[in-house]
């Protein structure tokens, strides 16, 4: 059977799929044509509510097939999706790091992997003053350096995480910053000039959308 809008044949059920044995974990594997009925229309309400990060993180978590839409180079052929995992335990004082989903797909050109921090659909993404200057917000650049510093101590730590949680080829991921709406540019050619340049300066290493981008490829 195959989909009118795909060119791929419909995937087994879950339990059925062969999964190599140095693959991540099977518990963490998804496709996009596994998403469940009335889920894209529940996800396009919650970003037109403008719906904080509690209530989009807890609905991505049961939909994580959505993902795929973020991925441009996962081939279509499925994703692992592995929310909430501690990366760095807290010792002390000092505090642990556990991003909001490191994502996994796989192409032609072997594993790839992602970090994806998301913020609220009600945040803003930049501020401008009276001269015209472009900052981010604090939730911006919050998202950000949290980005940074994932990916840093990912980098670092490649081999320990790779073993640790079955990372397939996991190296040095990308990040992708999750935060806000469309119509925070729309109108304003200043803030779209800085994204776009913002994302050609730091992609694929760093990249920022909006969840409207997400809706877009659903």
């Amino acid at each position: 059977m195959k989909l009118p809008f795909e060119k791929t044949k419909v995937p087994k059920p879950k339990d059925e799929i062969k999964h190599p044995e140095d693959y991540p974990l099977k518990e963490f594997f998804t496709h996009r044509d596994f998403l469940k009925d009335g889920a894209k229309e529940s996800f396009v309400k919650l970003i037109e509510e403008k719906s904080d990060e509690k209530l989009i993180d807890k609905f991505l978590s049961k939909n994580p097939e959505i993902f795929e839409t973020l991925l441009d180079t996962s081939g279509h052929h499925g994703i692992w999706v592995i929310p909430k995992q501690q990366i760095k335990t807290r010792i002390g004082n000092e505090r642990g790091l556990i991003p909001d989903f490191i994502v996994g797909g796989k192409s032609s050109d072997g594993f790839q992997w992602w970090v994806i921090e998301l913020k609220g659909a009600n945040e803003k993404l930049l501020k401008v003053n009276a001269q015209n200057e472009v900052y981010f917000t604090i939730e911006g650049n919050k998202g950000i350096s949290q980005l940074t510093e994932y990916i840093d101590y990912c980098r670092k730590y490649q081999s320990h995480l790779r073993d640790a949680f079955k990372l397939k080829d996991f190296r040095e991921p990308s990040g992708i910053l999750v935060i806000g709406n469309e119509n925070e540019f729309e109108s304003d050619e200043i803030k779209q000039n800085f994204k776009s340049a913002w994302n050609r300066l730091t992609k694929p290493n760093l990249e920022i959308r909006t969840y409207n981008a997400i809706i877009r490829k659903l």
